[in-house]
This record gives C-alpha cells, sequence and structure tokens, in this order.
C-alpha cells in the first residue's frame, strides 16, 4: 500500500524502473475524467441494488430456516454453496447459461415468453442487472449465515411474551426479530456494501466492463488502466479513491445503522 501510494503521485507506467514524480497531476485528471465518474455512477448502481437484495434475501431465508428441521441443514448448505465455489467458476458457469443458446433464452422460449434471444451480456441494458444478479446469487448465502447467528442470540421468551400479547407473525418479526437482529444487519450491511464495491473477478470474466462500459465498475477500471494501458501510476491514485471511498460509506452505514440497534 505504501508503494502504491507513492506510485499514485508519479508517472508509473508498470514496468519501468524510473518513475517521474507528477505531484497531484493524478488525482487532479481523475477528477475530471468522465471515464472515472461513468465508473463510480456504475459502481454505486451495481452496490446499492446488490446490497438491498443480498440483504432483503439473507433475512428471508435466515426467518425460513430458523427453525431446525429433517431438511434444514441441507437447505443451509444449499444455500451457502455458491460463495464456496471459485468466482471465476461461477462466472463462466452463469455466462454459459447466459449466452445466446444458454439456458435462461432456452427457458424463454419454451415458456413461450419470447422467440427473440435477449443478449444479457452484450445488451447495454441488461448487462449491469445480470451481473448483479449472479453477485446477489453468490453472496446471499454468507449473509445468511451472519443473520442466522444474529438470530440464535434473540431469547425464545420474547417471543412466548408475544404471542401472549396476540402478536401475528409480521407483528413478532417487527417488533421483536427486526429490531433485536440489527447488529447482524448491520455487519451483514457493511460487509456486502464492502465487497461489491471492491468486486472484480465476476465482473472481468463475464463482460469485462463491456458492453460500451455499461459494466465498467471502479475495480475494472483500475486493472484496465494498470496492465492494458500502462498507466499504473494513474490507476493507483485511481485504487485510492475507491479505498477512501469505501471507508467513507462502510464509517457512514456504520453510524446510521447503529442508532437503529437495541438492547434487552
Amino acid at each position: 500500500m505504501g508503494k502504491a501510494l507513492y506510485y499514485s503521485f508519479t508517472d508509473w507506467n508498470g514496468y519501468q524502473a524510473d518513475a517521474k514524480f507528477v505531484g497531484l497531476k493524478n488525482f487532479k485528471t481523475l477528477f475530471h475524467d468522465p471515464s472515472v465518474g461513468q465508473s463510480v455512477v456504475v459502481s454505486l448502481i451495481f452496490v446499492f441494488v446488490s446490497v438491498v437484495f443480498i440483504n432483503i434475501f439473507a433475512v428471508l431465508f435466515a426467518v425460513l430456516l430458523r427453525k431446525a428441521s429433517t431438511w434444514t441443514g441441507l437447505y443451509r448448505s444449499v444455500f451457502f454453496m455458491p460463495i464456496v465455489i471459485s468466482p471465476v467458476a461461477v462466472a463462466f458457469i452463469w455466462r454459459s447459461m447466459y449466452s445466446y443458446d444458454g439456458l435462461f433464452n432456452y427457458m424463454l422460449n419454451m415458456l413461450h415468453i419470447t422467440s427473440q434471444h435477449p443478449g444479457w451480456l452484450t445488451d447495454s441494458k441488461l448487462a449491469l442487472l445480470s451481473v448483479i444478479i449472479v453477485n446477489i446469487w453468490r453472496s446471499t448465502g454468507f449473509h445468511m449465515v451472519i443473520i442466522l447467528a444474529a438470530l440464535t442470540t434473540i431469547p425464545k421468551e420474547l417471543y412466548e411474551a408475544s404471542e401472549i400479547d396476540g402478536c401475528s407473525p409480521w407483528q413478532k418479526f417487527k417488533f421483536v426479530t427486526y429490531p433485536l437482529l440489527m447488529p447482524g444487519l448491520t455487519l451483514s450491511v457493511i460487509l456486502s456494501t464492502i465487497s461489491s464495491l471492491k468486486q472484480y473477478d465476476l465482473v472481468a470474466v463475464l463482460t469485462d466492463g463491456g458492453p460500451v462500459n455499461a459494466t465498467k465498475v471502479l475495480s475494472i477500471k483500475i486493472i484496465q488502466d494498470a496492465f492494458r494501458y500502462n498507466q499504473s501510476g494513474y490507476a493507483s491514485a485511481i485504487s485510492f479513491i475507491l479505498l477512501f471511498g469505501i471507508l467513507a460509506v462502510t464509517i457512514l452505514q456504520h453510524m446510521i445503522l447503529k442508532k437503529r440497534e437495541v438492547e434487552y
């Protein structure tokens, strides 16, 4: 990190020994670079949609699988399995399903929804959503485990008391489960935000930032500038902007969500 910080103040091209010190030039340039602005917007959309749905599904599945039964262990394993698989392998599997004659277009034709073959990864209007879906599918199981761990800390006596008071299942969730779930949910939201902001593997294999930069998140922008265009000094500057952006977002999330936590 120290060397990266040093190179962010140079014009280092990534392979020559000499690097000319340019001061704040890289940082000034990136704030006026439209491609950086576009990558920030794409990253924010990617993060917002991913974090919202990852945590909604994580809470939903955790609540459904909270009670132990014959098949609960199997269901938990099935939901957790995607996070164990290499993200590169996951991306190749989904890229195959998204292909012109892949599973999704086959299902659309079989169900007579459409005779056309949508370009899931080649259409600029669909590509980002397609990548987000893969990220949600892969990450939900991990965050479900976090929520399940938080659910186990809630005393059963509180649910028994709510039943005596005549609470409906929704009221139990709203007034008992949700408030006491906030510590686990805070952790889940922060971790899902960090992982989504620095997501690279899935995007690189699925689209490599295309089509027409529709999925070019900041991590893709950094890698391409450093290794494809030999602008390692400039890429280092962008990487530190990403670092401080992640710090700012996570601190803000922690401050906001921490206020919603309750004690019993």
